[in-house]
């Protein structure tokens, strides 16, 4: 990912300017300080990054791609790019890297303006077949290389006590695909504390993302804290926590109207001042520009607060054991 040039901010502007119906925004109200809530990096508009621990660049603001099948699929990762999303997220799992790639071409963005992370599916547990599974994607992709590759689950159906035996496998052959260029970095998905605790010491190479479920009704403070102890940075999935339920909460919409925010607005920005990487998706061209739409406005210490109340002991949506 290249820096925000000069002429990328005023770009960035007038599209969110005119998509978006908010009227010029100033410098001032895009580049917002993130204060003491993100850690990782600063909150300074759409093409902002953060430094992996191998020193890659990675947008703080995703477009999950799953269910956004043919062209209805393609349509949406490609509003989202116009819209100034740079980080898109698909994997072998959803079926959707061929609408990935198409929407990339279409787009007539820079293939190195855009960061693409793909998973590996359970399937996969030997070196062999890891690596097929890479080449197969980039087929798919049309690209030549991955900026991401994660590990989709740490334990494949029924394999028990194996899955450190097997992750530690394909996990050998991705440090090689990341040594030959063919992905820029490697990581890992839904690993929870106990999982990390046995898988870190085994690698020769750290993991650079994990990324896992987060959203203010669940956050698993251990985990992220082992995370930030590692450098390893945290992307977010089902950070609107999928559900009407969430999308209704008093607490929520109270601050949303404070700052003339929807709650789905209010849930992303507090993602961004975690310091999580957040990967909303919709179909919905309307949707997609206002789940952007959080660069002009930051929580205040007490709203944050407020927010992090709102945490659920084991309200995973998606159960991992």
């Amino acid at each position: 990912m290249r820096d925000m040039t000069r002429r990328d901010f005023i770009k960035m502007t007038a599209i969110v300017s005119s998509t978006i119906g908010l009227g010029m925004l100033t410098k001032e109200s895009i580049f917002t300080s993130a204060h003491a809530f993100s850690s990782r990096f600063q909150i300074q508009g759409p093409f902002s990054t953060q430094k992996l621990n191998n020193n890659v660049k990675m947008p703080i603001f995703g477009f999950g791609t799953y269910g956004l099948n043919g062209e209805k699929g393609v349509n949406a990762i490609l509003n989202a790019l116009n819209d100034g999303y740079r980080l898109i997220d698909t994997a072998t799992r959803y079926d959707t890297e061929r609408e990935v790639g198409e929407a990339v071409i279409r787009s007539k963005i820079p293939r190195d303006d855009i960061f693409i992370t793909s998973k590996l599916w359970n399937d996969k547990t030997t070196s062999d077949e890891t690596i097929e599974s890479v080449n197969e994607s980039l087929a798919k992709l049309k690209m030549d290389y991955i900026d991401l590759y994660l590990i989709h689950f740490p334990q494949p159906k029924k394999s028990g006590p194996k899955w450190l035996e097997r992750d530690i496998n394909v996990w050998e052959a991705m440090e090689k695909l990341y040594k030959q260029g063919k992905v820029k970095a490697i990581g890992i998905s839904n690993f929870y504390p106990h999982h990390l605790e046995a898988f870190i010491p085994e690698c020769n190479i750290k993991p650079m993302v994990n990324q896992i479920e987060v959203h203010p009704f669940y956050v698993d403070d251990k985990l992220i804290d082992i995370c930030r102890h590692h450098k390893i940075a945290i992307q977010a999935y089902s950070p609107l926590a999928r559900g009407k339920e969430a999308l209704l909460n008093p607490v929520l919409k109270k601050i949303g109207n404070k700052y003339n925010k929807t709650v789905a607005q209010v849930m992303l920005r507090w993602s961004l001042q975690k310091g999580f990487v957040p990967l909303p998706r919709s179909a919905n061209p309307d949707r997609i520009r206002e789940n952007i739409n959080v660069f002009d406005f930051s929580l205040n210490a007490n709203d944050m607060s407020l927010i992090n109340k709102l945490k659920v002991t084991n309200n995973k949506i998606i159960p991992i054991s």
